[in-house]
């Protein structure tokens, strides 16, 4: 077992997707002149090792594509330690044809890490025609992982914020139109670990539920939350409150206050007679451009700045909620 050495390399966590198509190729390529030996494993639990994957894998010529991210996924899970004994099984035919696995093989092949698992043997082969009836159901989402583990009727929401918006900021990946394609969504156990590491997040989408009900529609549940966690985090949760009590009420603020801007701009276009005529809708706003322009009216807030119009200038980089230091600083200077 020692002396044992991978057909094939590749850099799974440093390497593209179309990389790994190149990589494929070559290993199935090779398996398919290889003599296959019929896999002397029995039914039962058993430790996947790498030289096992590659084994394994060369009995792989009836399942569907691989999926880069799923691999990739998998590997995260097998390199963090956070691989845990499901019960989802490998599953082959009586014919030793792979059904069931190949991501969880090759995430263990190319990492060089092992895995505890359940291997089915002996499942009929049914002419090629088994793989309809495997993993055809619901996939079980972040939310549905973040419920089973204990977190409560909120679980879905947070879900989305961490998938969202969370991870994206602190990977400083938030775009005006989108987020950076770099930052992968992640999967459910790491949503959970998230929020092991986060559990604020769910009392800031608590507390922002159950008081700031029309602040929060205004910006969008998902925005509201992960902003304000965002401020509660630097600024502390009355300096939410100061936020979230103005955009409720906008009328009782005095002229120029960004949050009187911030209110404007989230309101929907209105449309006039002709558009209406001619079927148009107004556009919603993009929820990461909601939330560029919440955080640049908290930060002109903070700032004691005055505003009559929020804007956005094209190329600016997305803002970031500007820290106690950095205004305390900046008034000392103009003092």
């Amino acid at each position: 077992m020692s002396d044992w050495k991978p057909k094939f390399t590749l850099n799974l966590l440093e390497t593209s997707s179309r990389s790994f198509a190149n990589f494929l190729a070559k290993f199935e390529g090779w398996a398919a002149s290889e003599k296959t030996e019929p896999l002397q494993i029995k039914t039962g639990w058993h430790v996947v090792t790498p030289e096992m994957a590659e084994q394994f894998l060369k009995h792989n010529n009836k399942n569907r594509s691989v999926h880069f991210p799923t691999v990739y996924a998998y590997a995260l899970t097998l390199t963090n330690g956070n691989w845990k004994k499901t019960g989802q099984p490998l599953i082959f035919t009586k014919n030793n044809t792979l059904c069931d696995g190949q991501h969880r093989l090759w995430a263990c092949y190319l990492t060089k890490r092992s895995f505890e698992t359940y291997i089915v043997m002996d499942v009929d082969d049914d002419d090629g025609f088994l793989f309809a009836y495997i993993d055809n159901n619901k996939p079980r989402s972040s939310g549905d992982a973040l419920e089973t583990a204990g977190y409560d009727g909120m679980s879905k929401h947070v879900a989305s914020v961490v998938n969202s918006y969370a991870i994206k900021w602190d990977e400083h990946a938030l775009a005006y139109a989108g987020a950076n394609a770099k930052v992968d969504k992640l999967s459910p156990r790491q949503v959970i670990t998230f929020m092991e590491e986060h559990p604020e997040l769910l009392e800031i989408a608590h507390y922002v539920a159950d008081n700031y009900p029309v602040a929060r529609a205004r910006l969008e549940p998902t925005v509201a939350t992960v902003l304000c966690w965002k401020i509660a985090q630097l600024h502390g949760i009355a300096v939410v409150d100061v936020f979230l009590d103005g955009l409720t009420d906008p009328d009782l603020l005095p002229e120029g206050h960004p949050v009187i801007a911030l209110k404007k701009r989230l309101e929907p276009p209105v449309l006039r007679a002709t558009d209406i005529k001619r079927g148009l809708v107004a556009k919603p706003m993009a929820s990461t451009l909601k939330l560029a322009y919440a955080t640049k009216a908290f930060n002109a807030m903070i700032a004691d700045k005055k505003l009559t119009k929020l804007d956005i200038v094209m190329g600016e980089p997305f803002p970031e909620i500007a820290e106690p230091a950095a205004v305390t600083e900046t008034e000392a200077d103009a003092a």
